[in-house]
């Protein structure tokens, strides 16, 4: 059975804290590329710093087209700030990442009234065939899905 090659929109402390962890025991999973804003050093770094450091096999996209028009990324897994949660997911079910599914990092944006996010992301999925799935911790005491 081949890996599912997962790619990470941000690479802040969810990232590091809340899902690799999580994931990098798992077999199945391949760690393979990061969406990061940040140039990759130059210089050695502490470890934690950037994704290059961290995860030196993995690809480094600065910009999220360069991200999502790579093919082989198949799951993408948004940890950026809630209100670019939204734009991520569109970008990902548009490039028709992750076979049925996508997952966003709690809450999927800043919409203000919660029914009008939810009939979003599922009036969004239902036009690509995806499952959205809003991953929370104890952190945010709630998940939408």
């Amino acid at each position: 059975m081949s890996q599912i090659k997962v790619g990470f929109v941000g690479y802040g402390g969810s990232a590091k804290t809340y899902h690799l962890p999580y994931l990098l025991p798992v077999k199945e999973i391949q760690i393979y590329a990061f969406l990061q804003r940040a140039a990759a050093p130059s210089i050695e770094s502490a470890p934690g710093s950037h994704c290059t450091v961290d995860f030196p096999a993995a690809k480094h996209y600065r910009t999220s087209e360069d991200f999502f028009g790579d093919p082989a990324i198949e799951l993408v897994i948004v940890t950026t700030h809630t209100d670019t949660h939204g734009s991520f997911a569109e970008k990902a079910i548009a490039a028709g990442k992750h076979g049925q599914s996508f997952i966003s990092d709690a809450s999927s944006g800043t919409i203000s009234d919660e029914n009008s996010s939810k009939l979003w992301w599922k009036s969004l999925s239902r036009e690509r065939a995806k499952k959205p799935t809003s991953f929370s911790l104890w952190r945010k005491r709630r998940v939408w899905f």
